[in-house]
């Protein structure tokens, strides 16, 4: 019954490690969103390392991988703005 509560435990604490977005202090690797949706953070012995998606690429914390805007919701997190640089005008045409 002890191992059981142990157990238990450990799985509650690894929950709410992930869930305030610290990593937890062990060797322990994981993946936690980031503030800003195009962003992720890699948990590395501990330590909590700031990654990028790829560009035009969004953080899905539900499937722990960079994915296409359509598949991730970023609700409560910043999406990121799209410079215009590479726009094209044609200022010929009316």
């Amino acid at each position: 019954m002890k191992t059981i509560f142990s157990n238990l435990l450990f799985v509650a604490m690894a929950v709410a490690v992930a869930s305030c977005g610290d990593c937890p202090t062990d060797d322990t690797d994981m993946l936690l969103k980031h503030e800003d949706c195009d962003k992720f953070y890699q948990c590395t012995n501990g330590e909590k390392v700031e990654r990028h998606c790829p560009e035009n690429l969004y953080f899905n914390e539900e499937e722990d991988i960079c994915d296409w805007p359509k598949n991730v919701n970023c609700a409560g997190r910043n999406i990121p703005v799209v410079p215009l640089t590479n726009v094209i005008v044609d200022y010929t045409t009316n």
